[in-house]
């Protein structure tokens, strides 16, 4: 059996509410460089075999954080371009109404069929799950252990979408906090969700 645990990133120095942000590389703010350090002391008795990390700042720094007050080991860390967050492309910045008054094509397929929304200039959220799924792959191929991968919302909801079989217009149902860890046991195809938001 594999025990994958997701951990979030901590809270980032841009505090737009509902806003659509992805590639952009934006640091931890304050607030979430105390939640990346709670985040190692809450896990401190956790061991890894392998831990892997999205290359975005944000991930890298919690990560870091983390890994410092709880006592993982950094050496061996891999960083894993498909664990990015979505590039949401022409919109990344936007809240939602500003994508509906200046893209309202894209705007009415987030709130229609999500899981085929593509956003010019960034993903469609199926290459989107393609990608993560891909990610998840790799990383399941370790069948027996434990992995760490530090990553992003929607990773790990879309993570959530694919490892339950869900389709991805499910991704909305669920909630990923900062700093907070989603656990999964995986035996061959068989995915079991064990915690979600600790």
């Amino acid at each position: 059996m594999l025990e994958l645990d997701l951990l979030r990133h901590g809270a980032i120095a841009f505090e737009g509410k509902g806003v659509f942000y992805g590639r952009t590389d934006f640091p931890l703010s304050e607030k979430g460089r105390q939640q990346a350090i709670e985040a190692g002391r809450r896990f401190r008795e956790e061991r890894y075999d392998a831990i892997v990390c999205s290359p975005l700042e944000r991930a890298r720094e919690t990560l870091a954080l983390a890994a410092s007050e709880a006592g993982w080991p950094l050496d061996g860390v891999r960083y894993d371009p498909r664990l990015q967050e979505m590039d949401f492309g022409i919109v990344e910045g936007y809240d939602f109404a500003r994508i509906a008054a200046e893209y309202p094509a894209i705007a009415k397929s987030v709130e229609t069929s999500w899981g085929e929304t593509v956003f010019e200039g960034g993903e469609s959220v199926a290459s989107f799950f393609a990608r993560v799924e891909e990610g998840l792959r790799e990383i399941a191929r370790l069948d027996d252990g434990k992995v760490l991968v530090v990553c992003h919302g929607g990773v790990i909801k879309a993570a959530i979408c694919l490892l339950l079989g869900l389709e991805p217009k499910a991704s909305a149902q669920f909630a990923s906090e900062f700093a907070s860890l989603t656990r999964f046991h995986i035996t061959g195809d068989w995915a079991s969700m064990r915690a979600l938001n600790l």
